[in-house]
């Protein structure tokens, strides 16, 4: 992961949740399974990181599987799972690389015969050069088919992650 500002605006939430923040999700440990090289479109790379993140809590285990991609357009970060979990750890991202460009669910059916309905909370953060070009919005356009995007907003993340974060 980028250890810098990516976009343009920095993100400072209010000391409760950036402290909430910083205390429960300490003790996550993470599991890296996969990273690879991929090839993205106009013949830039990325290097993609698969991985899977557990928080143990009072007896109770959460568990989130997720990729990470970094290039040099940006940072993207797809997150299956508990969604209180995952827009905690989307805001502790953030809180290194800036505000996050745009945040979406994508819902739809899966491609593993085990599960009818795949849905996954990814954020994105690019650089400011890509934002300017359109970047962002013509990612969300050339979604496949049988996935549907949903934008969330920054403020509904850090809802959820207060919640989720209150409760731990």
């Amino acid at each position: 992961m980028p250890d810098s500002q990516i976009t343009r605006d920095p993100y400072a939430p209010d000391e409760e949740l950036e402290s909430l923040i910083n205390n429960e999700l300490a003790d996550v440990r993470v599991s890296y399974t996969s990273d690879t090289e991929i090839d993205l479109p106009a013949g830039l790379t990325a290097q993609q990181r698969d991985y899977e993140m557990t928080l143990k809590d009072d007896g109770d285990e959460f568990v989130l599987s997720g990729t990470e991609t970094a290039s040099g357009i940006g940072m993207f970060l797809s997150l299956e799972g508990h969604l209180g979990f995952a827009a905690g750890i989307i805001l502790s991202h953030a809180l290194i690389l800036g505000q996050p460009t745009q945040i979406y669910t994508d819902e739809g059916m899966s491609s593993d015969p085990v599960f009818d309905e795949y849905q996954d909370l990814t954020a994105e953060w690019y650089q400011p050069a890509a934002v300017d070009n359109g970047l962002p919005e013509a990612r969300l356009s050339q979604r496949t088919a049988d996935l549907k995007a949903t934008k969330i907003s920054l403020n509904e993340i850090e809802r959820y992650a207060r919640h989720w974060l209150s409760l731990e």
